[in-house]
């Protein structure tokens, strides 16, 4: 996956942090573990920080059948985890802070909304990115 710090329309909205900043409505991106320094910078899941050392997070649930058929839609679920539980589940991350500011009210609101609503996880189309940046209110998300 990949989140660049300017979206179209949007300009330069994310600041690279450390964790000792981290506020809600941060976007913690887990780093995809390589020794390759081209890798280095991809992630392979995105949370957002809610709070009270909580990321919530829209995941694909593992079919037994296949292990990866990224061209079709899964189920998914949208979950809270601890972010120390995170932490060790997926190693190393990053955080980016939206340089304007979140509105707390709606972004509380979007993680309401969204722990209520099932989803179907599309690799290319609603994936953890996309549910990251519509919790702050900067992509569309798909959600029943």
């Amino acid at each position: 996956f990949c989140l660049f710090k300017t979206i179209p329309e949007h300009g330069n909205i994310f600041e690279e942090v450390p964790e000792s900043k981290l506020q809600p409505g941060d976007v913690v991106l887990f780093l995809l573990e390589s020794s390759s320094q081209e890798l280095s910078s991809i992630f392979r899941h995105a949370a957002v920080y809610c709070g009270d050392e909580e990321l919530i997070q829209f995941r694909r649930i593992q079919s037994s059948s296949s292990l990866i058929s990224s061209s079709v839609t899964a189920l998914a679920l949208v979950t809270k985890e601890g972010l120390g539980t995170m932490k060790k589940k997926w190693g190393k991350f990053k955080i980016y802070h939206k340089t304007d500011g979140v509105a707390l009210n709606d972004f509380r609101e979007k993680v309401r909304e969204a722990m209520n609503n099932d989803a179907k996880h599309d690799f290319m189309k609603n994936n953890c990115i996309h549910f990251a940046l519509s919790l702050l209110g900067l992509e569309k998300f798909s959600s029943q």
